[in-house]
């Protein structure tokens, strides 16, 4: 049984190679310094394209239904 948001992500994405994920680059510069500095991080659920927000939504509702979560963390998970 799948308990945490992470093993539920992970198995999204295993079972949907063909959508692809996202990252994003920050980019800030220290006012006083002027160094610059990026750093990179994953997609936030609504940076995602509408395809890949429905592919998530079908697939937790199928999952809760099929018993493999719970609707508590159906409720809460966010790509």
């Amino acid at each position: 049984m799948i308990t945490t948001q992470r093993e539920l992500r992970a198995l999204f994405w295993s079972e949907n190679p063909h959508l692809s994920r996202r990252y994003m680059t920050e980019t800030t510069v220290d006012k006083y310094s002027g160094v610059v500095s990026s750093k990179v991080r994953p997609a936030t659920q609504n940076e995602y394209h509408a395809d890949v927000r429905m592919a998530w939504c079908d697939f937790v509702e199928h999952i809760q239904r099929s018993g493999q979560i719970g609707e508590d963390l159906a409720d809460r998970a966010t790509l």
